[in-house]
Formats: C-alpha cells, sequence, structure tokens
C-alpha cells in the first residue's frame, strides 16, 4: 500500500515496480512520504538512499520511514545533495531529482552518471528550472516523456539509453 493522497508518491511507487528497481536515489526527502511509497514498492534486500538538505525534515522522514519492515532498507542523509554525490555509488535503478529546483541543472551529469542503462531519471518538473529542461531535452544519454502527477505537477521521466 503507498500513501493513496499523494498522486506525485503513487506515480513514483508504480515506476519502482514496473522497473523492478532494487535500488533508489531520491534528492529532496522532504517529509519521507515519496521515499516511505517508494520503499513501500522495493522488493524485501531493495535499497533506498535519500539526501535531504533540512534536518527537521530529515529527522521527520526517519521517524516515518522507521517502522517499515524489514529494517535496513532505507538511509536518509543530511546535507546539500550536491556535496555528498560524489560519496555516493551507483548504480541505481531509479534517481528520483525532488529537490530545489535551481540546483537541478549542476547535479544533472552526476546523476546520469549513477544511473544503470535502461534506469530512469525521475524529476518533479518545475517552471523556474527552464534551463534544467533543455538540458534534459538536449541529453542524447536520456529519452524523456512528460507525465501529469495531481494538481499542477508535471513530472519528468527519462530512461538512460544504452550507450
Amino acid at each position: 500500500m503507498t500513501d493513496q493522497s499523494d498522486p506525485f508518491a503513487e506515480l513514483l511507487a508504480a515506476l519502482v515496480r514496473t522497473a523492478h528497481a532494487e535500488r533508489i536515489l531520491e534528492i529532496g526527502t522532504g517529509s519521507g512520504h515519496s521515499a516511505r511509497a517508494m520503499t513501500m514498492a522495493l522488493p524485501p534486500q531493495g535499497l533506498l538512499i535519500t539526501i535531504e538538505r533540512d534536518p527537521a525534515r530529515a529527522a521527520e522522514a526517519r521517524r516515518l520511514l522507521a517502522s517499515l519492515p524489514p529494517p535496513g532498507r532505507t538511509s536518509v542523509m543530511v546535507g546539500d545533495a550536491a556535496r555528498f554525490l560524489h560519496k555516493v555509488a551507483g548504480p541505481f535503478d531509479v534517481i528520483v531529482q525532488d529537490s530545489d529546483p535551481a540546483t537541478y541543472a549542476a547535479m544533472h551529469d552526476r546523476l546520469v552518471r549513477l544511473l544503470r542503462i535502461r534506469g530512469l531519471l525521475v524529476t518533479r518538473v518545475a517552471p523556474e528550472a527552464q534551463d534544467y529542461n533543455e538540458k534534459l531535452a538536449a541529453d542524447g544519454r536520456l529519452q524523456t516523456d512528460y507525465v501529469p502527477a495531481g494538481e499542477g505537477t508535471r513530472v519528468a521521466i527519462s530512461l538512460k539509453r544504452q550507450d
């Protein structure tokens, strides 16, 4: 079961199941509802690493995720994702970019490198991140489509092509 009150979380859970994902990286944990939905869609051996800049929101997410069995499937890191990304080892089956849209373009290349071939980069589209949207469209490593996910929310779903 996922959080049916959040269409974005529902979409993420469906993508995790469809991709048969076992390793997920989420940038921008927030309160943890999307992380919870994705963790519930993971197989028992799956792993979700999520990075949140705000310590209070990260603590809230940890509390929400702590009750999900089996233990140890989630890791909530606190800090600036751009600084953590060089410490994170891929490949990941699904990467979710849902942080400050002003940081999207700067992290893009590293996120694509961390993604496995035929893996999914899922981004909550922000009108103010036009440079990032243009970067997605121009990136030959990705095939990107856009879908609605709730009121006023658009999501870019990018499939990493074979090299």
